[in-house]
């Protein structure tokens, strides 16, 4: 990726750990080898954990201006608009948005388990809480004309291998994530005139305290080298992008194509391992993000 893609201003939900996490420091690490301004916002629930991202940022490079804030995507829209209007004072104009906040409960079989409530956590902030920044952060974009001057507006997405491929007894976390592909698909045909650039990333396994907790992960990464992969879709402003690529994109395809009698059997072939896996045909459990 071309450090001449970078964008002076991010804004992150769900920095403190993992996905978000990484992916701060990547930013920080390209804004500094190709020596431009940068500005990142960092969000979410626990405060001190995202004052330990600021100094491993400021460590990475000095020059960086960096905005914390602590965030319940769940506290609802107005609070997510105080938010993005707080770090616009403080930081300037904010071009890109990463939409990365979200948890996933234990694993649930339909009908068969009783802590239903979990499954409303998973919708209420990896759906609910993703659209409602979403909503707030193109609000902004607009109210602000920041799709009006260079480099543009952009709204990235979090979702996964499991808004594509079925999962297990995760199926809160599977439609929280198909649903958010769909609604972000739905925002790039509306936004296809404005300017403002929208891309889905579907991560895999990466090696993150979220998942360290499942038996098996197929195809894990590091998130350095997640963040690496997901910075560099960002800056091509990819639609959509599989993290890795390799092999979640033949995957998908392959079991796209698949005859409903194959899905079944390799569901029941599996359904054993779903206490290790969590998966039937890829992704997993997953924790707080």
């Amino acid at each position: 990726m071309a450090h001449t893609k970078l964008y002076p201003s991010y804004l992150i939900t769900g920095a403190s750990s993992g996905i978000g996490y990484s992916l701060a420091l990547e930013f920080a690490k390209r804004a500094r080898d190709a020596n431009v301004p940068l500005a990142l916002a960092i969000t979410a629930r626990r405060e001190e954990a995202l004052n330990d991202l600021r100094t491993a940022i400021l460590d990475v490079y000095l020059a960086c201006v960096v905005v914390v804030k602590q965030l319940d995507v769940t506290a609802g829209i107005d609070v997510i608009r105080a938010c993005i209007s707080e770090c616009h004072e403080v930081m300037g104009p904010i071009h890109c948005f990463v939409v990365n906040a979200g948890v996933s409960a234990r694993m649930r079989e339909i009908g068969r388990d009783d802590n239903f409530a979990d499954e409303t956590v998973v919708i209420q902030t990896n759906l609910l809480g993703s659209m409602a920044t979403v909503d707030a952060a193109v609000r902004y974009i607009k109210q602000h004309g920041i799709n009006q001057r260079d480099p543009g507006a952009h709204i990235v997405g979090m979702s996964s291998v499991n808004g594509s491929l079925l999962s297990l007894r995760g199926s809160s976390y599977c439609v929280s994530k198909a649903a958010l592909n769909t609604y972000l698909r739905i925002l790039a045909l509306e936004t296809r005139s404005d300017n403002i650039a929208v891309t889905i990333l579907k991560p895999g396994f990466i090696d993150t305290p979220i998942s360290q907790h499942i038996a098996r992960r197929p195809f894990m990464i590091t998130p350095e080298r997640g963040a690496e992969l997901m910075a560099y879709h960002i800056a091509r402003k990819s639609s959509e992008a599989f993290i890795p690529g390799w092999p979640w994109v033949v995957l998908a395809r392959l079991l796209s194509w698949a005859p409903g009698w194959l899905t079944i059997w390799m569901a029941k072939r599996n359904r054993t391992e779903s206490e290790s896996f969590g998966s039937v045909i890829g992704g997993g459990n997953k924790k707080a993000e």
